[in-house]
């Protein structure tokens, strides 16, 4: 099979099962059948994206390369990957790293989720979608497998900021709408300067 063709195939199949795994119709229905051990679903939901996401990455091991950044120059991009997933920690962390792992404590499982408006979500409405895609595009090599990659899961986010956006509505409602119209989706606006008095 042509490695684009394999890419694109496995791409899309881990796309339909991570999405059609994080729908709320989805979840309460397993949570129904297994209700004792719906507490590790988020955690076995993860391990399984982690699992198809390495077997999408497998796909065409000897793609082309289009170029590579040489030398030094090379490690400054690097360092941009770097604090994109540090930043990336720190956005997980303003809404709960033990709930995005899976591994909230039983007690806290009907805490009320809250709408967080600060910090990098309040420079973006969807700063991880953001930052992967910073990641993805300051890979040092880019061979075009990488380049594929990289416009499905751009395009794949967009998706999802989209799907998403209707959940967090349905959920939020007004203060979702008046959030919305404050901070943009994905691509972060220049600040006004404050005018000196």
């Amino acid at each position: 099979m042509n490695g684009a063709v394999d890419l694109v195939i496995r791409f899309l199949l881990f796309a339909m099962l991570h999405s059609i795994a994080a729908l709320p119709g989805v979840q309460q229905r397993i949570g129904n059948m297994f209700p004792r051990g719906f507490r590790f679903y988020r955690a076995a939901y993860n391990l399984a994206a982690l699992v198809t996401f390495g077997w999408v990455m497998a796909a065409w091991p000897l793609s082309p390369v289009i170029y590579l950044v040489p030398g030094s120059a090379s490690l400054a991009f690097h360092a941009v990957q770097a604090f994109t997933l540090l930043q990336m920690i720190r956005c997980v962390s303003r809404t709960g790293m033990a709930d995005f792992l899976g591994i909230r404590h039983p007690s806290r499982e009907d805490a009320a989720h809250e709408l967080v408006t600060t910090g990098c979500y309040g420079t973006v409405r969807h700063p991880l979608y953001t930052l992967a895609m910073v990641f993805c595009l300051f890979n040092p090599l880019m061979t075009v497998k990488w380049l594929l990659f990289t416009l499905m899961a751009g395009g794949y986010f967009v998706m999802g900021a989209v799907v998403e956006e209707r959940r967090l509505e349905r959920e939020f409602g007004d203060a979702y709408r008046s959030y919305r119209r404050q901070v943009p989706m994905l691509i972060p606006r220049r600040r006004k300067p404050v005018a000196k008095e």
